[in-house]
């Protein structure tokens, strides 16, 4: 989904709408929550969970989010979800250079 976005495929309101079930069913007590794929993958689900966060802060279309989310997927691509994840300061900060 994240990469149909990054290529402009889908639109902001659609990712939103994708993602709005997962915001839903995600209880806010900790205690709720499936244990599950946080024991399972750790770092994917930690950096899931931000990446959702990132995306539904952004309501409006934003060229500045597609570039950040194609730099994350690039990230994530070369190297795993935990070093993505570390990298997140960095990759939301920075453009890359041409």
């Amino acid at each position: 989904m994240l990469r149909d976005y990054a290529a402009s495929a889908i639109s902001n309101e659609v990712v939103h709408e994708r993602l709005r079930p997962v915001l839903l069913n995600d209880p806010l007590d900790i205690t709720l929550a499936d244990a599950g794929p946080w024991d399972a993958a750790p770092h994917d689900e930690r950096l899931f969970w931000r990446l959702v966060y990132l995306v539904e802060a952004e309501r409006e279309e934003s060229p500045s989010l597609r570039e950040m989310i194609s730099r994350i997927l690039e990230s994530l691509a070369r190297t795993s979800a935990e070093i993505t994840h570390e990298l997140l300061p960095i990759l939301l900060q920075q453009p890359r250079p041409p």
